[in-house]
């Protein structure tokens, strides 16, 4: 047989619905195309919560034919410590800041040309980490070889 139970307290909720925040606006407009030589790269979004952002590296790195993200990561380092004194020896030589933008120019971008051949002019080209001798620093939009594998990593710096 069945026996009745106390009854527990009845209590009364009131429950606020929280949306949900938009999702991400995506690039507008005709896709970039890339040739043998060159490609355009998709910027990631930046954040100022370390204070406003000065200015913006992108820093191409050459991968090795069989080499993964994180074998690459172990040659040359984290993108926070490659081009630093920090980093290993090859993280110090072949990285290199193929373009830079103010924080400004980065906000307005969807995507830079890596490969084109322009030079690397902006103030934050010159800016860098390495400070031993004879370390190779060479910044510009070099051509790309065609078939050889590249990644890119972003760097900012604030105020």
């Amino acid at each position: 047989t069945c026996a009745e139970g106390d009854k527990g307290q009845e209590f009364t909720c009131e429950v606020t619905r929280v949306e949900p925040p938009p999702p991400p606006q995506l690039p507008s407009g005709p896709p970039p195309v890339a040739t043998p030589t060159s490609f355009p790269m998709a910027l990631p979004v930046v954040s100022d919560r370390n204070g406003p952002i000065r200015c913006c590296q992108i820093i191409i790195i050459e991968m090795d034919a069989d080499e993964n993200l994180a074998d690459l990561e172990t040659r040359v380092g984290a993108p926070d410590v490659m081009l630093t004194d920090d980093a290993p020896d090859d993280g110090k030589t072949e990285p290199y800041v193929t373009v830079a933008l103010s924080g400004e120019e980065y906000k307005t971008m969807d995507a830079v040309p890596i490969g084109d051949e322009a030079p690397c002019d902006h103030e934050c080209c010159q800016q860098k980490e390495l400070t031993g001798p004879g370390l190779a620093w060479n910044p510009g939009n070099r051509a790309l070889r065609p078939g050889q594998m590249y990644t890119g990593a972003v760097r900012c710096y604030v105020e």
